[in-house]
């Protein structure tokens, strides 16, 4: 639904885009007549901006998407779940990209590679071995009380890796934001 909801708008972008330069093009072809004619002028530009305006809003929406997507934890997937389905069952690479899921399967290969009990331990592991390089779509700085800046990874991913190995968190300090770097 998600991915249909992003081609649509941007193929209404591509379409607002298209009759903006086509105007603009009409405009530069009809310079003279707009010199002469200010009603038509000012009516060319008012039309316009209310294009500009309505790719700016196409815009300003699509980053809301994104933003309300990031912000989504699996506990608020799984409440939408029907009751036959659980953490177990639910198929995350469904909302995931390609590359998220190949990123979170190798965050899950280092957990399982070392015999890491805490989430946090591939953390220190990928900061201390300069690997998040490899996780540019799951990674984020974490501000955890006064620990800012924390190299780790976003909520949504967190509750992911949670789910898939069974762990729960630590009881360290709760997350007060994640950015995505």
């Amino acid at each position: 639904m998600i991915k249909d909801q992003n081609k649509s708008m941007k193929k209404a972008e591509v379409e607002l885009l298209f009759k903006l330069e086509l105007r603009k093009k009409e405009a530069l072809n009809n310079s003279e007549k707009f010199k002469n004619n200010k009603k038509v002028f000012n009516s060319f530009i008012k039309f316009s901006n209310n294009i500009q305006d309505e790719i700016d809003n196409l815009k300003i929406n699509k980053i809301k998407i994104k933003e309300n997507i990031e912000s989504v934890n699996s506990e608020t997937i799984l409440d939408l779940l029907p009751n036959n389905m659980n953490a177990q069952t639910f198929e995350y690479s469904k909302y995931n990209s390609i590359d998220e899921d190949n990123e979170l399967d190798e965050y899950i290969k280092i957990y399982k590679k070392y015999s890491f009990k805490e989430h946090y331990e591939v953390n220190h592991y990928i900061t201390n071995n300069k690997l998040w390089t490899k996780f540019p779509n799951i990674r984020s700085l974490n501000d955890h009380a006064r620990h800012k800046g924390i190299p780790g990874i976003l909520p949504k991913f967190y509750a992911q890796i949670c789910d898939k190995l069974k762990i729960v968190g630590s009881g360290g300090s709760p997350l007060d934001q994640a950015v995505h770097y």
